[in-house]
C-alpha cells in the first residue's frame, strides 16, 4: 500500500477542496425592528385591501350603479346593464386580489433586504395613498373608514422602511 505524499484523499486526486468547504459560515442577517414593523404594517394594509374587496363586492349598490349606467345613454337592457355591474365588480375584485397577492410577495422579499422590494412597495403605497384619498370624496362608508385606517397604516410602513437601521439594512451587501 502506498502512502500519500499529501496528506488527504482530495489532494491526491489533483483536484481541491470543493468550493465553499472552507468558507466560515456566517450567521444570518436578523431584519431590524423597523423592517420588522414595516412588514407587520404591510401586513396590515393587505388584509384592509382583502376587508375592502370584501366590502365592495357585499354592499355596492347595485341598482345605483346600473342607473347610472342608464341615465349615462346606455342601450343595454335592464338585465343585461346588471349582468354588466356584476362583471365589473368581479374583474375589479380578481385585480385588487392579483395585487394583494404582489403586495404579500414584496413584503417578504423587503423583509428578506431586498431593496427594490421596498421602492416597489414605496411606489405602490404612494399610489394607493393617492387612490385611498380621491375615495374619502364619497362620503362616510364603510369603504372611506377602511380608507382612512388604510392610509395611516401605509404611511407608517414606508416610514419605517426608510429609517436608519432601516436604510443600513438595504444598503448590506448580499452574498
Amino acid at each position: 500500500m502506498t502512502q500519500n505524499p499529501y496528506g488527504n484523499e482530495q489532494a491526491a486526486s489533483g483536484m481541491g477542496p470543493m468550493p465553499g468547504a472552507n468558507d466560515v459560515r456566517k450567521e444570518p442577517v436578523v431584519a431590524p425592528a423597523d423592517v420588522d414593523k414595516a412588514f407587520k404594517l404591510w401586513l396590515v394594509s393587505i388584509g384592509i385591501g382583502v376587508l375592502g374587496i370584501i366590502a365592495s363586492l357585499l354592499f355596492t349598490d347595485r341598482d345605483a350603479l346600473a342607473q347610472k349606467l342608464k341615465d349615462s345613454g346606455s342601450t343595454l337592457g335592464t338585465d343585461q346593464l346588471h349582468s354588466a355591474v356584476n362583471a365589473t365588480l368581479i374583474v375589479a375584485a380578481i385585480i385588487g386580489i392579483i395585487i394583494i397577492g404582489l403586495e404579500l410577495l414584496f413584503a417578504f422579499k423587503m423583509r428578506a433586504g431586498r431593496n427594490w422590494a421596498r421602492i416597489v412597495l414605496t411606489v405602490l403605497g404612494v399610489l394607493g395613498v393617492l387612490s385611498a384619498l380621491y375615495g374619502l370624496t364619497a362620503g362616510l362608508t364603510i369603504g372611506t373608514i377602511l380608507n382612512v385606517i388604510s392610509i395611516l397604516v401605509v404611511i407608517a410602513a414606508i416610514v419605517f422602511m426608510f429609517r436608519p437601521a432601516s436604510r443600513a439594512y438595504f444598503s448590506r451587501p448580499k452574498y
